[in-house]
């Protein structure tokens, strides 16, 4: 329907495929000029016979299109429902704890991982605090260390949290109860 001149994602991402496969779009509009081994530009026409990347990770693929079948037959207007569910009650847990900063202001429009921060305590501290008790986000810059700067994050990034779609509600409220005892 958008009807893209390149389309990118990351198979590991909301699709649930395994790390390192993804995929990449280019419209056969798009004309790219590439320079062949002289340093001479060249425009290819035609895909994807130019673009030999070499082995191609077919357990990857095929485990990739497993998951979007599964993530299909199950429906993803189901599957935002569940997710927008889970992480409006995450966001709002989050929003209730004086001592964390959002970073994420808003829900509308984004993705579905939360970035906040603590004044009170080392970021590496609650996120070793929360392992310790089976509690797993992600903590650092996650590949926008320059957004850092602009957020005020520099100096030790964010600690970042998402409900996936398997997650439980009582799997939220164990994490808040151990992030609120830290």
């Amino acid at each position: 329907r958008l009807k893209p001149d390149f389309f990118l994602f990351a198979g590991h991402k909301g699709t649930m495929g395994p790390h390192g496969i993804g995929g990449l779009y280019i419209s056969e509009n798009v004309k790219l000029k590439i320079p062949n081994v002289n340093f001479q530009i060249q425009q290819y026409n035609s895909f994807p016979t130019h673009c030999d990347v070499g082995s191609i990770n077919l357990e990857g693929m095929d485990a990739l299109a497993t998951s979007m079948r599964y993530l299909q037959n199950m429906g993803f207007d189901k599957i935002n429902r569940i997710r927008d569910n889970l992480n409006s009650i995450v966001y709002q847990k989050l929003s209730e704890m004086e001592d964390l900063k959002i970073i994420s202001k808003s829900r509308m429009n984004r993705t579905y991982s939360i970035a906040f921060s603590s004044e009170i305590a080392p970021l590496s501290t609650i996120h070793a605090s929360l392992a310790e008790k089976d509690c797993v986000i992600g903590k650092g810059f996650f590949c926008c260390s320059k957004a850092h700067y602009e957020l005020g994050t520099e100096t030790e990034g964010v600690l970042r949290i998402s409900a996936g779609l398997f997650t439980k509600e009582s799997e939220i409220d164990q994490f808040f109860t151990v992030l609120r005892d830290i």
